[in-house]
């Protein structure tokens, strides 16, 4: 991934990574399949209307090859879904330790700051002790 990278990868990370195609190649064949499943929903118009001999055994195999094109289509969603999730878990991982390590190095980030803070605090508990002793002073003279 570049450095500039967000989280989750931008486009260009994922088509340079090589899963693109894979992907690519799924999101294909499911969309193959769904358009074979729209040809037998939406039919192309033909003139003069085909006679059919029997009209409820035609029914029958449309229905069934509706059927048999649905499952392909829902088997190719089913394969795509799974390699989506499998790239999210994937990236959970990766984020899990990035997300670790930001919080180590903020944690580490917050400890000098607090160090800071105490040691600031010290010299100003310092100062205000001479000022005291010179606003004794002054006052007794």
């Amino acid at each position: 991934y570049r450095k500039s990278c967000t989280i989750p990868p931008c486009y260009w990370c994922i088509r340079h990574s090589g899963r693109s195609t894979i992907m690519e190649k799924s999101l294909k064949d499911m969309n193959e399949a769904l358009a074979s499943v729209l040809a037998l929903v939406v039919a192309p118009v033909e003139y003069p209307p085909p006679s059919r001999p029997n009209p409820l055994q035609q029914d029958a195999t449309d229905l069934n090859d509706l059927q048999e094109q649905m499952e392909a289509f829902f088997v190719q969603a089913k394969k795509l879904e799974t390699q989506i999730l499998s790239q999210d878990v994937d990236h959970t991982g990766e984020n899990r330790v990035q997300v670790e390590a930001e919080i180590q190095a903020l944690e580490h980030e917050l400890n000098d700051k607090n160090d800071l803070i105490d040691k600031y605090s010290e010299v100003i508990r310092g100062w205000e002790g001479k000022f005291k002793r010179l606003d004794s002073k002054m006052s007794v003279s």
